[in-house]
């Protein structure tokens, strides 16, 4: 059984060809009918790849089970750079147009796991961010400028905790806290020798009388 999707321009896009219930191929090409990739996968996954760059080169492969599976879009643009490990991709690594790498992020089993890295254009971090069975999960590092400015946690996808803002690196400057997502309780701001306390109730700014009203009903 064979399926074949095609471009708006009418040109072949994919042809998979399916040989068995855990055995199938892929044949990709580029808009302009230029060989893309060739790959075949069993029940493990990608067993096998050739990649292709426009002037119809091998650029990366994949060998029973492991190697390299470099993603472009349909113009050359490279997108992407997987690390497959036996049939699985455990690193995928993401390019800005400029070519700088934009994040790495893990894999385990096909769910995003472990220590995930964003970047800028200009190769300055971004993030440093946990997650767990694709979701993140644990603190969260925020930069700006190069500078770390924020610890901010996260609880199955959404803030949860006391995020911590930094002047200069390490110099807290607030805290505030989260709870499912949601501004919730008190946001100290410190200033010189001063702390000044904000208040919020469920991402609503009001004053202490009214949170205090408002968490006993």
């Amino acid at each position: 059984m064979q399926e074949t999707y095609y471009y708006a321009s009418g040109m072949p896009k994919q042809q998979i060809d399916y040989r068995s219930a855990d055995q199938y191929f892929v044949i990709s090409w580029y808009e302009g009918g230029a060989p893309q990739s060739k790959e075949e996968f069993n029940e493990q996954g990608l067993v096998k790849a050739d990649y292709y760059n426009l002037a119809n080169q091998i650029e990366s492969s994949v060998q029973d089970g492991f190697g390299k599976r470099i993603v472009r879009d349909s113009y050359g643009l490279l997108h992407s750079v997987d690390q497959i490990q036996d049939g699985q991709m455990t690193m995928r690594t993401t390019y800005h147009p400029n070519g700088t790498p934009a994040a790495y992020t893990p894999y385990v089993n096909g769910v995003i796991q472990g220590e995930r890295k964003t970047y800028t254009m200009s190769g300055e971090p971004i993030s440093i961010e946990q997650w767990k069975n694709n979701c993140q999960h644990g603190n969260t590092i925020i930069f700006e400028n190069g500078e770390k400015y924020a610890d901010l946690p996260y609880v199955e996808g959404r803030p949860h905790g006391i995020e911590y803002r930094y002047r200069n690196g390490n110099q807290v400057v607030q805290k505030r806290t989260w709870v499912n997502g949601r501004k919730h309780g008190p946001c100290y701001n410190y200033v010189g020798t001063t702390t000044q306390t904000d208040w919020y109730f469920k991402d609503r700014p009001v004053n202490k009388p009214t949170y205090d009203m408002l968490s006993n009903q």
